[in-house]
């Protein structure tokens, strides 16, 4: 069987390779409960250090037929040219029968809800993200050229059974890898340890220095999860679509460090790895990487990669840890505005409240999060993730819930004014968010349901509805409202 990786090289067999060292980066300055995985030790390699010069003249053409997702379809985009994929070898290989392009099934990522872990249970159509999950260079390819499947294969197997989205992240680092060009460089001052990883495992998080391993890996973990009949994982059920460019990479302090390097580094990183991606799978859907924080440094950091890398993501993405009406999303939506890529839409894939490093108190908790929600929906933000820590127990668990069973694959989110937010459900029906003596809009007549925070139900006549606390009000399909 000719995998499309060969035939990609044989149809590119005239590109001249030049190989270039990547430079260390300036100043090198989330969790998870994922079950203990067996790896083995990386090995460093010496290796030429290549940058791949693409060639203008040929766009590998795919013969599966898009199948677009239920929460986005991304526009299309000037495509770059293609960047050489090196034929790499697996230890193992298995020969399957050609098939077609698996579909994206109808009742998975239907919602806009989503939550941080491996799971996620209450409602249909949700969506998760591992963090830091199991897609990590050095964890997945620990040897040059040594595959490991088994323990993600487990995962994409699990997170199907259970017919959830998942956003994977993509982590680019190995250190065998980071050894051929980083080894005198600084390495990250407290690493991230991850209890069921090696502590070394991101020891160095420079961008790549082999280019082409570094492809190579992403092109063949994109290809193994497309669901498109060729070199797919064994009792793949549907394709493993979204993937998510790295974690906060302007976080770079004593404490925390999760990339070393600079906004152009993190461009070029994210421009190689999108390449790649929509090589292996033109649907594919690349999320770049999210800031770290609301401060002057940090929109510094991204200015330039919003501004020069718009052909290099289909999806923003912002994270929310701190006090905000709408966990900053009409901000991040005013910096895509203000830049290149205004045209993309975003998600917000960490959203949590803290105050000192601690989460709120359960009941203020639970009061904010209708408002919260509603408010980043109706400014645009597409797919809202819930954090675990603090926020996966209890009152605000409940109240998260009670939210995603009752407008969570809603189709069009306004807000009508600041305490009313508006969401129009595909069975014609409305669903209305009031918080802070909100009331609902005059046409709005008749018998209405109305259900409080903490879930609690009764039918009232729509002109009496005020909202001393956050509620929910829901107006039947066919009400003549």
């Amino acid at each position: 069987m000719i995998s499309k990786r060969t035939l990609f090289l044989t149809l590119l067999g005239l590109v001249v390779v030049v190989f270039v060292p990547a430079c260390s980066s300036p100043d090198p300055t989330v969790a998870t409960d994922l079950p203990a995985v067996e790896q083995s030790a990386p090995t460093a390699t010496s290796t030429p250090m290549p940058t791949v010069i693409p060639t203008p003249t040929f766009t590998a053409t795919p013969t599966p037929t898009p199948v677009p997702t239920p929460i986005f379809i991304p526009e299309p985009i000037a495509t770059p040219g293609p960047t050489v994929i090196p034929e790499r070898t697996p230890t193992a290989t298995l020969s399957l029968p050609v098939r077609g392009q698996l579909e994206w099934p109808i009742d998975v990522g239907t919602s806009h809800f989503g939550a941080l872990g491996n799971k996620l249970e209450g409602f249909p159509g949700a969506w998760i993200r591992p963090l830091p999950g199991r897609f990590i260079w050095g964890l997945m390819e620990p040897i040059e050229g040594d595959y490991l499947w088994e323990a993600s294969d487990r995962w994409v197997r699990k997170w199907q059974e259970d017919r959830l989205g998942v956003l994977v992240m993509i982590w680019p680092f190995a250190q065998w890898d980071q050894n051929i060009c980083h080894a005198e460089d600084p390495p990250v001052q407290n690493p991230r340890v991850f209890p069921q990883y090696d502590p070394d495992l991101f020891l160095r998080m420079y961008p790549p220095c082999d280019p082409q391993a570094y492809t190579a890996w992403l092109n063949m973990v994109v290809e193994r999860y497309d669901g498109d009949g060729l070199d797919d994982m064994p009792g793949l059920k549907y394709p493993i679509r979204h993937w998510e460019i790295g974690n906060e990479p302007d976080m770079q302090s004593a404490s925390h460090t999760l990339f070393q390097g600079n906004s152009e580094a993190y461009l070029n990183l994210l421009e190689l790895s999108y390449i790649s991606v929509k090589t292996a799978d033109p649907d594919a859907v690349v999320l770049i990487a999210a800031p770290s924080k609301w401060a002057p440094e940090v929109v510094e950091y991204w200015e330039p990669i919003l501004e020069g890398g718009s052909n290099f993501f289909d999806i923003g993405n912002m994270h929310s840890l701190q006090g905000s009406n709408d966990f900053h999303a009409s901000q991040y939506r005013g910096q895509l505005d203000g830049s290149d890529s205004s045209n993309k839409p975003f998600w917000i894939t960490e959203a949590g409240v803290f105050m000192g490093g601690k989460a709120l108190e359960q009941e203020e908790l639970a009061k904010i999060t209708i408002p919260n929600y509603a408010s980043a929906f109706a400014a645009g933000a597409q797919v809202v993730f819930r954090l675990s820590r603090g926020h996966d127990t209890g009152q605000v668990l409940e109240t998260y819930l009670l939210a995603a069973r009752t407008f969570g694959d809603f189709s069009s989110a306004t807000s009508l004014t600041e305490n009313v937010v508006q969401f129009d459900m595909p069975d014609g029906g409305i669903v209305f968010a009031l918080w802070d003596d909100g009331t609902l809009p005059v046409g709005v007549t008749g018998k209405v349901k109305v259900i409080t925070y903490k879930g609690e139900e009764s039918f009232q006549d729509a002109s009496v509805v005020v909202a001393q606390a956050p509620m929910l009000v829901v107006v039947a399909p066919g009400s003549g409202n």
